[in-house]
């Protein structure tokens, strides 16, 4: 996950409007001298309700908003918008190029970033994803002089003369209104901690849902391709090897008609042969005939050898003969040379209407099909081949869901899921917002003070009355890092036993980078305590107790990033006088990888690797 945009609006300490990009890595951004800026950061993602003590509720300015756009790989792009000072709330989700809301309630809104953003659980961001110099544990000073000892004096010396004190009963009353708000409260958040779950629950409903209507959509856009070009299944079955093989049965016509027609050209080119004379007309034929018949008119006549002389007459029959053959032939070579021109042009007329029955099928189909050619024919056909084959497999995909996951859909587990979510929401929509327990508890604690007569909290002059001791100049240091420990195992579902032993190996390897031990042992127990080299961390000078705190912590946050990429915001660690900062920007590189890093306010050797700087100002 990560922040790519950060806009403020009238609060105080920042320009009226102001509006910053965000980058992946590490960055720093300045310049922050307060907690302002960490507060925002809380009311952006934890705001559930108005709060009259907020600091931003009094602001000056008309509209006092904060907001952002956080981009996640699985879930989208997202815009959150806060107005701090009305407690209003929206989320948005990027859809098709636009934002369009998706929640606008101000506890919908930090329920949808827990159960689809996966941010984290508001304990868990305040104790492992910012890192404040305030969060370190006080050092024993070894070198500052003792307190003065307050010898035994009267209480009127050391109180203002007159303590009014409340009728227990009143106390009492008070006391029981406080319960009965805790208990609420802790109702609440008993309910807000199932409904994330539930909500985590419909999530993974929600994703087999939509899986099921991607399946049905893509079916339903088969189906209307398929029918829209229903019309190609008419094409014969063989169209495909037809077209393709279209391209040599048109060169082939095209080859044999032209031989045909050149053939038919030279025969009309050269002529048909001179039509013969007639026989009648023909004066041999007509000699010869006559010739012969005298010849024999004239033997008819005569008597014995004179009869001989009609001998003469096979002269000229035999050249009135020749002269009729020769009339045949030229008969038969003109009627050879129609017969042949009629027998060419036939042949290509025959050839032209086998082509044209032929093509007549691409022709059709061309504009039928509105094509440009019989190949893009083809390729619609292919095209609804494919389609087919696809239409097969989602179908078989779907019915394999069905019978698979999508059985989940089916029962009635869904129905009464989200009926109680909304039962939930119903409760949640109705409860006042009763604050934090922690504040509740501190009330809690100061009225049973007062009921039992001690003071609820050290004097305001700075000094503890004793009766002749003196007061040790050690603070009591117990469980640093019992609240990390914590926070760890809830966000990673393990207990705290089980979270030390695994924390303590990459904690180690951290501080003894950090003051210049390799190799040294850090042990982590479940009670919050630790050890180093041996020696417990309350023996442990000064700078070394501040070095293995922020080892804690760093190994801590690279753990839990693994599992919520959320950004680790580091808030003016300079302040920490004593801590070896030489070697925090490798290790703050090093944490960048996994998600974004930003320095708050920092200087020096920090900043000195850090190339993104954002100016706040």
């Amino acid at each position: 996950m990560l922040l790519t945009d950060f806009f403020v609006q009238g609060v105080e300490r920042f320009a009226p409007q102001l509006k910053v990009r965000l980058q992946p890595g590490l960055s720093a951004l300045a310049p922050v001298t307060d907690d302002t800026f960490i507060a925002m950061l809380t009311e952006l993602f934890y705001s559930e309700g108005f709060d009259p003590m907020s600091r931003f509720a009094t602001a000056p300015s008309e509209a006092v908003r904060v907001g952002c756009v956080i981009t996640d790989e699985r879930a989208g792009s997202f815009r959150l918008i806060r107005d701090l000072k009305t407690a209003s709330a929206q989320l948005a989700k990027a859809e098709n190029g636009q934002y369009q809301p998706v929640a606008s309630g101000a506890r919908e809104v930090s329920q949808r970033l827990r159960s689809e953003l996966s941010v984290p659980a508001r304990d868990v961001f305040e104790t492992l994803f910012v890192l404040d110099a305030k969060q370190f544990p006080a050092a024993p000073s070894r070198s500052a002089p003792p307190p003065p000892v307050l010898m035994a004096q009267p209480l009127s010396l050391l109180l203002p003369e007159t303590v009014a004190r409340r009728p227990a009963v009143e106390v009492q009353a008070e006391l029981i209104k406080l319960r009965q708000a805790r208990d609420a409260v802790l109702g609440i958040e008993k309910l807000e901690y199932e409904l994330d779950g539930l909500q985590k629950k419909r999530f993974s409903f929600d994703e087999l849902a939509q899986k099921r209507s991607a399946f049905r959509d893509r079916i339903a856009a088969l189906e209307r391709e398929l029918g829209q070009g229903a019309a190609l299944d008419a094409l014969p079955a063989d169209f495909t090897a037809f077209v393709q093989s279209f391209a040599k049965l048109k060169q082939k016509y095209t080859d044999d008609r032209g031989k045909l027609l050149d053939e038919v050209t030279k025969m009309e080119a050269e002529g048909a042969p001179p039509a013969p004379t007639s026989l009648l007309q023909d004066g041999k034929f007509l000699g010869g005939i006559g010739g012969g018949a005298v010849m024999l008119a004239i033997a008819a006549f005569l008597d014995g050898d004179l009869r001989l002389i009609g001998l003469l007459d096979i002269a000229p029959f035999g050249l009135a003969a020749v002269q009729a053959l020769g009339t045949v032939n030229e008969l038969e070579d003109s009627e050879r040379y129609g017969l042949r021109l009629r027998a060419l042009k036939e042949r290509v007329k025959r050839l032209e209407q086998k082509f044209e029955k032929d093509s007549s099928v691409v022709r059709d189909a061309v504009r039928r099909f509105k094509a440009e050619s019989a190949d893009d024919v083809v390729q619609q056909l292919a095209r609804r081949q494919a389609v087919k084959a696809e239409h097969a497999r989602q179908l078989q995909l779907a019915q394999a869901f069905d019978a698979g996951e999508g059985q989940a859909l089916e029962g009635g587990e869904l129905q009464a899921l989200n009926e109680r979510i909304a039962e939930i929401e119903a409760q949640l929509v109705g409860a006042a917002n009763g604050g934090d327990p922690r504040d509740i508890d501190r009330r809690v604690a100061a009225l049973e003070a007062e009921l039992s007569g001690a003071p609820a909290a050290p004097l305001a002059f700075g000094a503890t009355p004793v009766t002749g001791a003196a007061v040790s100049a050690s603070p009591v240091i117990t469980a640093p890092f019992l609240s990390v420990l914590r926070a760890l195992a809830d966000a990673s579902g393990l207990d705290v036993a089980a979270t030390a032993q695994q924390l303590s190996p990459r904690a180690g390897a951290y501080a003894g980078r950090l003051v210049s031990r390799p190799n040294t042992e850090l042990t982590l127990d479940e009670r919050g305590d630790a050890s180093f080299g041996g020696a417990a961390y309350a023996q442990l000078p000064g700078p070394e107790q501040h070095a293995l705190y922020l080892s804690v912590r760093l190994a801590a946050y690279e753990q839990i990033a693994a599992r919520h990429a959320f950004p680790l915001w580091i808030d003016r660690l300079a302040r920490v006088a004593d801590l070896p900062h030489e070697g925090l920007p490798a290790f703050y590189a090093h944490l960048a990888k996994r998600s974004q890093v930003f320095l708050l306010g920092e200087d020096g050797a920090a900043l000195a690797s850090v190339e993104q700087r954002i100016a706040l100002a």
